[in-house]
C-alpha cells in the first residue's frame, strides 16, 4: 500500500488523528483505494504502541519521533508516498 493523501485532524472527541488514503500497489487488487485513521490515544499505552507500530511500518520509527518532535502536520507530510506491506481483512458487521 502507498499513502496517496494524509491529513492531520482530530476525532469527534478531540483526539489527534491522521486520516490517510492508501492505494494498493501490485497484485490482483492493484489500484484499489483504502482509507484509514491513525488515532493517537495518549491515555492508553496499548493504543499508543499500536500507533507507533503503524508509523514504523511506514518508515517512521519511535526514534524518528524522539529526534524530530514533529507536529502532527509534519507526520502527515512525511507519510505521503510512503509504502508498507499491509494485510487487509474484510469482515461483515452485524
Amino acid at each position: 500500500m502507498q499513502v496517496t493523501s494524509a491529513e492531520a485532524t482530530t476525532t469527534g472527541n478531540g483526539k489527534p488523528m491522521i486520516k490517510v488514503k492508501l492505494q494498493v500497489v501490485g497484485g490482483p487488487h492493484h489500484g484499489r483505494t483504502v482509507f484509514n485513521n491513525f488515532v493517537i490515544s495518549a491515555e492508553s499505552q496499548g493504543a499508543l504502541g499500536f500507533f507507533f507500530q503503524h508509523m514504523a511500518a511506514f518508515g517512521l520509527p519511535k526514534e524518528w519521533f524522539q529526534q524530530n518532535q514533529p507536529k502532527l502536520e509534519a507526520v502527515a507530510a512525511h507519510l505521503l508516498d510512503r509504502t508498507a506491506g499491509i494485510k487487509l481483512e474484510q469482515k461483515a458487521y452485524g
